[in-house]
């Protein structure tokens, strides 16, 4: 596979088949958003303008935290990592969101995929905003990304490593299920033999994931 961008855009191994124009970060907000909710965030009794000042102020909350956070070690990026998904899920629950059986609608495993699809749509285009050069200066973060966790992951982990998929669907994961999960497959990830395409990248959890969706479909 091949690792460079076309000329005019940042060296960024294995995000070549994600050419698009220059992105902001409001719209990889929108992207994350909708690749976590799609047929999975039910919100009764809520309007689309409800639905997009909650999106906004998510977007002002992701924003600040990302822009703050320390990615000094990986125990610092998963503290900062949690203390985003629980305000994201605080917005949600103070607005009174819930699903026909009057549960909160926005649980931890919507959170996690709407941050950590954010990360990766950070990584993988270019930015006209203040998100520009997010990566330049972190050289260490990838090592810490987290995986988001979807129902393609929990059937590529299990099919891979043998990881049995959680009692319940990645998007009604609580905090304990969703941290569980994503160490053991960090775990089985660095300590992979046979990484995807044989290259040593493939044992960087948030590498793999990018190979794992490059992967041709059959």
């Amino acid at each position: 596979m091949g690792k460079d961008l076309y000329v005019g855009y940042t060296l960024k191994k294995h995000a070549n088949y994600f050419i698009l124009p220059s992105y902001t970060f409001g719209k990889a907000c929108d992207n994350a958003y909708a690749d976590m909710a799609r047929h999975v965030l039910h919100i009764i009794k809520k309007t689309d303008k409800d639905k997009r000042k909650l999106r906004d102020i998510a977007e002002y909350l992701f924003k600040k935290q990302l822009l703050n956070i320390k990615f000094d070690s990986q125990s610092a990026f998963d503290e900062g990592h949690t203390d985003t998904c629980r305000a994201l899920i605080k917005i949600y629950k103070r607005n009174k969101c819930f699903d026909k059986n009057r549960q909160p609608s926005l649980t931890y495993g919507h959170a996690q995929k709407w941050l950590n699809m954010l990360f990766k749509y950070l990584y993988v285009y270019e930015y006209s905003d203040e998100f520009k050069d997010f990566f330049k200066d972190k050289t260490e973060l990838i090592k810490y990304l987290h995986v988001p966790i979807d129902e393609k992951i929990l059937e590529e982990a299990d099919e891979v490593f043998g990881l049995e998929k959680p009692l319940c669907g990645w998007s009604q994961m609580n905090k304990k299920t969703y941290i569980g999960f994503q160490q053991t497959l960090k775990d089985k990830i660095t300590a992979n033999l046979n990484p995807p395409y044989g290259e040593e990248d493939g044992k960087i959890p948030f590498y793999w994931e990018l190979m794992v969706w490059s992967k041709p479909k059959n």
